[in-house]
């Protein structure tokens, strides 16, 4: 179902007020941007996704879907003649007039854009919606203790990434319990808690075909201390999908 159209402009904003469970985009350029706010009549609004490049939306939920078939990419134009967005992986979300999703679409390049709404049979109940947190570390910050509770995974946009991350788990040797702590350099852990490789979306069609910023899977962490040593400040998102 069409939820919007435009051309000939350079943004676009508008309200979801029916049960979806994303939304798919067309012919919309791989540095456009998406910002998702819930805007609920009883509360102040909320963010949901911060503002972020279609091609980093596009990283994120080739994570999440688990069928991978989130996007079809033109490499010769740099734009997508299809992305899809998910708001939930647990079925639609029940969207009406006083609590719905505010979507804002930005540098379209006056380019002629279809939202169609992504429907599902399934209901997200209990409520379970995709959440994403911009985070910061400040590059006075060598090393920061993080939580990482509901974290699903950390996404890299620029592919600056933690030097290694450390924390402490309990283990037993003879009936005593004791803790020792973990280090996880960031080639040791790429290569083994994150999914790697390139993504096909749709086979024997043009797919993006490689992530534009690094993923990690976090989901088995809960504190630890990231460690990280540059001369600028590094920028990360958390995402929740509960």
């Amino acid at each position: 179902m069409k939820l919007v159209s435009v051309s000939n402009q350079g943004s676009l904003v508008f309200e979801i007020e029916r049960f979806v469970q994303g939304i798919e985009i067309t012919n919309i350029k791989e540095d456009s941007t998406i910002k998702v706010d819930l805007v609920d009549d009883n509360l102040q609004d909320v963010n949901v996704f911060p503002q972020m490049t279609i091609a980093q939306m596009h990283t994120i939920m080739q994570e999440l879907d688990d069928y991978k078939i989130v996007g079809v990419y033109t490499a010769a134009t740099s734009h997508f003649d299809m992305v899809r967005v998910l708001f939930s992986k647990g079925g639609v979300l029940p969207f009406n007039e006083s609590k719905k999703y505010k979507v804002t679409l930005g540098a379209l390049n006056n380019r002629a854009i279809i939202v169609n709404a992504i429907d599902n049979e399934r209901v997200a109940a209990p409520v379970s919606r995709i959440r994403i947190e911009k985070a910061i570390i400040k590059e006075t910050q060598p090393q920061v203790d993080v939580n990482f509770s509901g974290v699903s995974q950390i996404f890299f946009p620029d592919r600056d990434v933690f030097d290694k991350i450390t924390y402490l788990k309990p283990f037993s040797i003879g009936g005593q319990s004791q803790t020792r702590k973990i280090e996880l350099a960031k080639e040791q852990y790429a290569s083994n808690l994150t999914k790697s490789g390139l993504m096909n979306v749709l086979e024997g069609v043009n797919s993006f075909s490689q992530y534009d910023g690094e993923i990690w899977d976090v989901r088995k962490l809960t504190n630890v201390t990231a460690h990280f040593e540059a001369e600028k400040d590094l920028f990360y998102y958390k995402i929740y999908n509960a």
